[in-house]
């Protein structure tokens, strides 16, 4: 049975079995420690294990355990077993083919759980991504899957937390500041986004740290995230664009090597500069047509708060140039990958690339 984190957290008792997956790792984990806090909230006493099958050595090891989740405990009524990567010990076979003893054992004790113990599993085995879309059109989807998620998700409770696209993270932020009962304005969300990687255990960690940091104070401020984000009021990354988008290359080296100087964010500058120039080249499209700095901001998905800088942009660089930049920025990120270069030189280099005056003036 599918279900959704929030409507199983209610639930009492829990189900014996359930089933966690998505493409959305972070989102995965978050729930599972959300459900153990739960289950040992319920059951004070209850014994809890985690298994690893990637590490099970054997099919005969996985009976084992198997065996000894059946076993009567002396300590406690209630027994609590985690399975990571269950798919690990099962082969994609085909159904018709004869059931081995451990697929046979654990087929009868997940099919009928012993009274007391629960059964959870976390896995990210690609083929079920997607499924609960595929289930909701047509409920025999489930009967299609492999052992033993048909079984898994066939008979028992199942949540799927597919994957949060960046296009979708502004939002899931604005929920995730809502659930914490703080509150931040729009133009504070753009600023942090600007800011982080789109990546959800990253944007958790900093959020996590931001709250901390405001205590009772329950709105989130600008001056919050400069403080917050780069440990210094005095630096703020999202600065960068503005001295490019003006094209002051002595002031745009010095400003980064103070921000390298006080933390390693090469990545999020990389990203800052990246997402700027990208809209920049939609915007320089757009720019043809009869459209207010409010229609362009929300055609490029920023606050007009963040506008000047990309009209100061439009003015000072041609398409070709806007082109070039992000050839340019793609390939520093590829080197910061691959390379063991210093960070400032490649920054340096970067920076005077893009900004440079020998660039053909096309489409001006």
């Amino acid at each position: 049975m599918s279900g959704n984190l929030k409507e199983l957290l209610a639930k009492k008792p829990l189900p014996q079995v359930i089933t966690l997956f998505g493409e959305e790792d972070f989102l995965v984990f978050e729930a599972y420690g959300n459900i153990v806090k739960k289950f040992t909230k319920d059951y004070p006493d209850a014994l809890l294990e985690v298994f690893d099958v990637d590490e099970v050595g054997s099919k005969e090891d996985f009976i084992d355990i198997l065996e000894k989740t059946i076993q009567p405990s002396f300590f406690s009524s209630n027994k609590l077993f985690v399975f990571k990567n269950i798919e690990a010990i099962f082969s994609k076979k085909s159904k018709k083919d004869k059931a081995e003893p451990h697929e046979v054992l654990f087929s009868k004790i997940i099919s009928n759980p012993p009274e007391g113990n629960f059964y959870f599993f976390i896995t990210f085995e690609s083929s079920l991504f997607g499924i609960s879309k595929k289930w909701q059109k047509d409920k025999k989807a489930l009967e299609l899957l492999k052992f033993p998620f048909d079984l898994l998700l066939g008979k028992h409770y199942w949540i799927e937390f597919p994957k949060v696209y960046e296009n979708q993270i502004r939002a899931w932020v604005i929920q995730r500041i809502k659930e914490k009962n703080y509150f931040a304005d729009p133009e504070v969300i753009d600023f942090f986004l600007a800011n982080t990687n789109p990546n959800l255990w990253e944007i958790n960690t900093e959020l996590e740290k931001i709250f901390a940091y405001l205590g009772e104070r329950k709105k989130l401020t600008i001056d919050d995230l400069l403080t917050v984000l780069t440990g210094n009021r005095d630096i703020n990354i999202f600065e960068i664009t503005s001295l490019v988008a003006q094209r002051k290359v002595a002031e745009s080296i010095a400003f980064l090597n103070k921000v390298l100087n006080v933390s390693r964010q090469e990545l999020l500058i990389v990203s800052v500069l990246l997402k700027f120039f990208r809209n920049l080249l939609v915007l320089s499209e757009l720019s043809k047509q009869k459209l207010d700095n409010s229609q362009l901001a929300k055609a490029i998905g920023v606050s007009p708060f963040f506008m000047n800088d990309y009209l100061v942009g439009l003015k000072n660089y041609t398409k070709y140039e806007i082109e070039n930049a992000i050839r340019e920025i793609v390939k520093v990120d590829h080197l910061f990958k691959v390379s063991s270069k210093d960070s400032k030189y490649l920054f340096f280099v970067l920076l005077s690339n893009i900004m440079k005056k020998d660039v053909p003036k096309k489409n001006r």
